[in-house]
């Protein structure tokens, strides 16, 4: 039997719930859209279990262009603001 990797429902935070449950709310629907259309039960499941992942990857993915993206302009606002710091200090 597989281990379940979920964290448990104690450890999650506020927005941690919100999100659990807009995602079971959007499988659902998506599940029944599916389910509407004549697509078989399992079918329907699993292509909504697979569309909430690609989903959950693309989130991961956005956060950390958004860490690299504040990072990158942290660094340029620095360079921009010592190079010409130094170059005024020449002789």
């Amino acid at each position: 039997m597989a281990r379940d990797t979920r964290p448990a429902l104690a450890t999650l935070t506020r927005k941690d719930e919100w999100y659990a449950a807009r995602m079971a709310t959007m499988n659902r629907k998506l599940y029944e859209a599916l389910r509407s259309i004549g697509i078989e039960d399992q079918h329907a499941a699993d292509v909504s279990e697979a569309l909430s992942e690609d989903i959950v990857e693309l989130k991961s993915d956005v956060k950390l262009l958004k860490w690299i993206v504040g990072f990158n302009l942290v660094v340029s606002l620095a360079l921009l603001w010592l190079v010409p710091q130094i170059l005024l200090s020449l002789p």
